[in-house]
C-alpha cells in the first residue's frame, strides 16, 4: 500500500522487483471542504491509545501550546488513564475532548461539520493512515512524523512532516506559529489539499 513498504521488502529480502505493485488505499471522495474558524486553534487526532500510537505525545505538545486550545481525539485503548494524567493537569485555556470508539461515518461526519485547524499523528510506524486521507479529503492539513509512508501523502501542499525525534516544545511552537500566521486557514490552500485527496487516493 506505499512505497515506502515495496522499497523495504526490496531492500531485505530476495524478492524480484516484477512481483510487486504499489496501490494505495482509497477512499469515497466528496465534494465539501471543512468548515474554517480561524480564531480558534482546532486539533483532531484519531487512533488506537495505545503504545505504537503515542497519543500521550501529542497530549505533551497540547500542554506545551501557550496558547487556547482545544483538542479532539477520537479513539480508545490501553493508554487512556495514561493520558488522562497528562491533561488532567492542565488549566481551563485546554478545551479536552475523548470521543472515544466511534464509527466511521461519525468521524467523516464530524470532519465535514466542524471547523478543525489541524490534523495530528504521532505514531511510530505506518503505512500511509486511511484516517489522513480522509482529512485531506475535506482540505484538512496535516502535521505528521516523517515515518513510514508518511511522505507519500504529507508534502507541501498536504501539511507537514517533522522529524520524529523533534521536541515537544518545539511542535508546540510551531504549531502555535501555524495558527497565528492563518496560513492554514487559507482557503484556496485547502482547496489544493482536497485536489490531490482527489488526484492521489
Amino acid at each position: 500500500i506505499s512505497n515506502y513498504a515495496k522499497n523495504y521488502i526490496l531492500n531485505n529480502f530476495n524478492i524480484l522487483e516484477a512481483k510487486f505493485q504499489v496501490s494505495h488505499l482509497g477512499i469515497k471522495q466528496k465534494n465539501k471542504l471543512n468548515p474554517i474558524n480561524e480564531y480558534i486553534l482546532h486539533i483532531v487526532s484519531c487512533s488506537g491509545l495505545i503504545p505504537l500510537k503515542q497519543v500521550h505525545i501529542i497530549a505533551q505538545i497540547i500542554g506545551a501550546i501557550k496558547i487556547p486550545v482545544k483538542w479532539t481525539h477520537f479513539g480508545d485503548g490501553e493508554e487512556r488513564n495514561k493520558i488522562n494524567q497528562i491533561v488532567n493537569k492542565f488549566d481551563k485555556s485546554k478545551n479536552i475532548e475523548f470521543k472515544g470508539q466511534v464509527t466511521n461515518s461519525v468521524f467523516l461526519e464530524y470532519l465535514v461539520t466542524e471547523p478543525i485547524s489541524i490534523f495530528m499523528n504521532y505514531s511510530t510506524s505506518e503505512g500511509i493512515p486511511v484516517s489522513i486521507m480522509e482529512c485531506i479529503s475535506y482540505g484538512i492539513p496535516v502535521i505528521a512524523p516523517n515515518i513510514g509512508g508518511m511522505e507519500e501523502i504529507i508534502n507541501s501542499d498536504t501539511g507537514f512532516l517533522i522529524h520524529p525525534k523533534t521536541s515537544v516544545d518545539v511542535i508546540a511552537e510551531f504549531i502555535t506559529n501555524l495558527h497565528l500566521k492563518k496560513d492554514i486557514y487559507d482557503m484556496e490552500k485547502r482547496k489544493r489539499i482536497k485536489e490531490f485527496a482527489l488526484r492521489e487516493f
